[in-house]
């Protein structure tokens, strides 16, 4: 290859750049002009382009309520009959007519007054029945037990008293009289004993005996109702029989 060949090969390289780089320059300004045009279009469409097109927020457009004209609707009509109840003004006062089950008729008296009857008022009783009162009279050796054991007490100091003070009446012990005797008597307020009495009497001489006996009953301490004292009636029986 000559010198000439190696310099015609160098301008056709040389041709072949600068060929390609003015094809590159027109290009880019092609591109360029193209880009400003579609730009200049698109800023004049979107004067018309809707506003949802361009938020991607949805947007709600309520529809005007129309106020319909307010139609005045015909009373139901009833089977019965019955008229609807009207409501009336304060001021106007209307009976209002009801069905009443047909009953007898009766004459229109004026109600008798009644008069008011007052409530009889509890009293407390003179005498308490042992059991009954809060606190049973007792002898005085029992007086500081309270409840079961102050009756149990009282039960015992009694069976002892009346054994060491009964004596069996001579003629009924003559004639082999034996009986049971049954003695009533009150222990007052002030542990005293009162209004002794018999209920039943199978013998004169064994009531004569039985009455002097619990007669003789010593002052006991009273019985008591709350902080009060109070009369306990007792009821004994007294029996009189004949050892063997």
């Amino acid at each position: 290859m000559n010198a000439n060949d190696q310099k015609r090969i160098e301008n056709s390289s040389l041709y072949f750049q600068v060929g390609l780089t003015l094809s590159l320059i027109v290009a880019y300004l092609f591109i360029e002009i193209e880009f400003q045009t579609i730009n200049e279009n698109n800023v004049i469409r979107n004067k018309e382009v809707d506003i949802t097109e361009v938020y991607n927020q949805k947007f709600i457009v309520e529809k005007l309520k129309v106020i319909e004209p307010i139609v005045e609707k015909s009373k139901p009509k009833f089977v019965n009959k019955v008229k609807p109840v009207e409501q009336t003004k304060p001021d106007e006062k209307e009976p209002i007519e009801t069905t009443m089950p047909a009953a007898e008729p009766t004459t229109d008296k004026p109600a008798e007054p009644v008069e008011s009857v007052p409530l009889p008022i509890p009293t407390k009783p003179d005498v308490f029945e042992r059991g009954v009162v809060e606190e049973s009279p007792t002898f005085m050796i029992c007086a500081k037990l309270k409840g079961i054991e102050r009756d149990k007490c009282f039960n015992e100091q009694l069976k002892k008293f009346l054994l060491s003070n009964l004596n069996y009446p001579a003629k009924a012990l003559d004639r082999g009289i034996e009986g049971s005797i049954a003695v009533q008597f009150v222990i007052d307020k002030n542990g005293a004993i009162t209004n002794v009495k018999t209920i039943n009497t199978s013998n004169k001489d064994l009531e004569k005996e039985a009455l002097r006996v619990v007669s003789k009953l010593p002052k006991m301490a009273p019985g008591k109702q709350g902080n009060e004292t109070v009369n306990v009636r007792y009821t004994i029986p007294i029996s009189f029989k004949i050892p063997n």
